[in-house]
């Protein structure tokens, strides 16, 4: 589990973006054999100028070693930001 202060920095479309944000993670790793193995992480994130824009990624992903140079990983990942004021809405 880790927990503390970040910096982002982004650029899309010509637009720069950086912000100082809060921090909160979690990484689990689940070996099944010496070859096959399974994880997933969680992070959470939020802007300390805007700290009711918040953003959550997840990400789950198996892997298994074909050779002694070769793996196959398939991953799921999803990234969401939202707004406290969005979120709000949602659960009303």
């Amino acid at each position: 589990m880790e927990f503390g202060p970040g910096y982002t920095a982004e650029s899309v479309d010509d637009v720069e973006f950086d912000s100082a944000h809060l921090y909160f993670g979690q990484r689990a790793s689940y070996k099944f054999s010496d070859s096959t193995f399974f994880t997933q992480s969680l992070a959470a994130y939020a802007p300390f100028d805007e700290f009711d824009n918040y953003n959550f990624v997840f990400t789950l992903a198996a892997e298994s070693k074909m050779s002694e140079k070769l793996s196959l990983r398939v991953a799921v990942r999803t990234h969401t930001r939202t707004t406290l004021q969005q979120a709000q809405r949602r659960t009303t």
